[in-house]
């Protein structure tokens, strides 16, 4: 573990430093949110980030554009918040960027399409200030919609079961970006997330830390609010996406079979976790279903990366 003289103000991966101008005051945490072609979910996110208990003059949000071909950098824009563009399509190249130019002792992370309690900062900052050994702050990712949490639809169902498990998460030494905090200076020095992947890069950057020195903690209070994804679409999209990242941070294994012996065995211990869910037989058989789906999707994409194809982007 470095001490507090090693932590000087490096950019992540060789990035430069975007240095501050004017004389606005400094806040005490940096807020920021990737986005790509997300304007109705970008607006919503900032709208909550702008209710914060915590004094405005505390936090800053930066929004960092990931090559949107919308509307979304003008409803960033329109907001009054701080908005960069990042055109490298990696939702962690954006990351880094927003890092740079953060000027907050510590920085805080979510997504686009998520929205946070109105006590997410002051929540965060509290657990960072119970660990003075710069720990990495993760809470949890609870899921939304008009059908939740008694949702019929089996999308739905999947998610709830599934989805963002955020304090197993932190036990395993990791946490989603969705809800993370951390001391800005500790993130640069450990060189910020890697660019060059479009999923895992957060799982990458957390385990680094944890390696590092710095302890992975959970803040059930502080939480983030995620739309469950409704759509069987919507689900493949997801688990090609992560299925590639994993591909990218350990590029070293390129056989297929590796990765296809992999994802039966991560489906068979989901079908383990679905047979202890309590829910109605026939609700039972469709995320059967869905399972062998999502793991034939995740199968394929495999094949295509190996082949040569790129991986998804979120």
């Amino acid at each position: 573990m470095i001490d507090d003289a090693q932590l000087e103000q490096a950019a992540p991966m060789g990035e430069t430093v975007i240095q501050p101008t004017g004389h606005a005051p400094v806040p005490r945490i940096s807020v920021i949110v990737p986005v790509w072609n997300r304007p109705a979910d970008i607006e919503r996110c900032i709208r909550s980030l702008q209710k914060q208990t915590l004094p405005q003059s505390d936090y800053e949000i930066i929004i960092v554009d990931n090559g949107s071909t919308d509307s979304t950098p003008a409803v960033a824009r329109k907001s009054g918040v701080h908005v960069l563009v990042e055109p490298r399509p990696s939702s962690y190249a954006a990351r880094n960027l927003g890092l740079s130019a953060a000027r907050g002792d510590y920085v805080a992370f979510t997504d686009s399409d998520c929205t946070v309690d109105e006590n997410w900062l002051a929540k965060g900052l509290e657990a960072l200030d119970r660990h003075p050994d710069n720990a990495v702050v993760a809470g949890p990712i609870e899921l939304f919609s008009e059908n939740m949490p008694t949702s019929s639809s089996v999308c739905e169902a999947y998610e709830r079961i599934f989805a963002f498990r955020q304090e197993r998460n932190v036990a395993r030494g990791a946490a989603c970006t969705a809800n993370w905090f951390c001391r800005t200076a500790v993130v640069r020095q450990a060189g910020g997330f890697r660019s060059d992947l479009k999923s895992g890069g957060d799982f990458d950057l957390t385990r680094r830390l944890q390696a590092a020195g710095y302890p992975v903690v959970y803040a059930p209070d502080a939480l983030v609010f995620h739309p469950a994804r409704a759509t069987v679409s919507e689900l493949c999209s997801k688990a090609r996406r992560v299925i590639g990242g994993r591909m990218m941070m350990r590029r070293n294994r390129r056989n297929p079979l590796h990765w296809w012996a992999g994802l039966t065995i991560d489906t068979l211990r989901r079908f383990q976790t679905l047979f202890t869910e309590r829910c109605p037989l026939v609700m039972r058989a469709r995320l059967s279903i869905l399972l062998v789906t999502l793991w034939l999707a995740a199968c394929w994409e495999v094949l295509l990366i190996t082949l040569g194809g790129e991986p998804r982007r979120a």
